[in-house]
């Protein structure tokens, strides 16, 4: 998804990749919140999950890690 911040359209857009795994991340430009609600099937044959081995590198942690449960409910 993109951001183009708060008020819109106060920064160029930022991508911003939300996932099943991770569902909700911050702008690290403006501090806008999204996340995402999946509606599809739990066992969804066309997701990206190909059963890799653990990942190396994870990723490292960002503001959205710390974003407070009240804060994600609406």
């Amino acid at each position: 998804m993109g951001c183009t911040g708060f008020p819109a359209d106060s920064h160029d857009v930022l991508w911003i990749t939300l996932t099943r795994e991770e569902p909700q991340s911050r702008c690290m430009e403006c501090g806008s919140t999204y996340k995402m609600h999946y509606v599809g099937p739990p066992d969804d044959a066309h997701g990206h999950d190909h059963h890799h081995a653990e990942n190396l590198y994870p990723k490292p942690k960002d503001m959205a890690d710390f974003l407070k449960p009240e804060y994600l409910s609406r």
